[in-house]
């Protein structure tokens, strides 16, 4: 996945800890290959992965301690830009749409994606009802999956057993939202670079 210039950027016996955060949405997608494969080439350097929300993740960044570097879907003004990605309505296969009220499964009031959806179909006139709210994609999932509910998620959460449907289903377009790379004030070493220049990697080539 890597090349000779990313592999040069450290001797194999380099050691040490790092505090990882990051969403469920990458920790079950983007990031097992890649941790599994800095473990590989650096087995002396413990990567523990702390899961949670952006702005949870944030604050664990700037209180200090807990984290290390953290990856954030938000809109952060600091931070290295990893990529912009698409927000998308998640639906069940057997999903019928209803324009009398769409029933939403959501993630809290902190999120980016749950608030641009909610903005782009009030800015539409749709009616809507959050039928299900939790911070958790697989039950987010569950909940579609039921075909009860359509959900604003990165586009990452789709698996082969959902659909994306869009406005030529009646539904509003949803933005893009960059994805940030935070480090914690004060921290910089070369077992941490060399981290965060795989993840950058793994996000150009994803």
């Amino acid at each position: 996945m890597h090349d000779e210039a990313c592999a040069d950027l450290a001797d194999s016996d380099m050691e040490g800890v790092i505090q990882l955060g990051a969403s469920e949405d990458y920790a079950n997608t983007i990031l097992p290959p890649l941790l599994d494969e800095f473990a590989e080439k650096y087995p002396y350097v413990r990567v523990g992965l702390i899961c949670g929300p952006s702005h949870a993740l944030k604050q664990m960044l700037d209180q200090g301690g807990l984290l290390d570097v953290a990856i954030l879907a938000e809109y952060e003004s600091e931070g290295r830009l990893l990529k912009y990605e698409s927000i998308v309505w998640l639906a069940s296969k057997n999903y019928v749409y209803d324009d009398n009220e769409i029933p939403l499964a959501v993630y809290p009031d902190y999120c980016v994606a749950r608030n641009s959806a909610l903005r782009k179909l009030s800015d539409a006139g749709m009616k809507f009802r959050i039928a299900y709210e939790s911070e958790s994609s697989q039950l987010l999932k569950a909940a579609v999956q039921s075909g009860r509910a359509v959900s604003p998620v990165l586009w990452r959460v789709k698996t082969s057993e959902f659909d994306i449907i869009g406005t030529k289903e009646g539904f509003p377009e949803l933005p893009h939202v960059p994805i940030t790379l935070h480090r914690q004030t004060g921290k910089n070493n070369e077992i941490l670079k060399t981290l965060e220049d795989y993840i950058v990697k793994a996000f150009a080539t994803d």
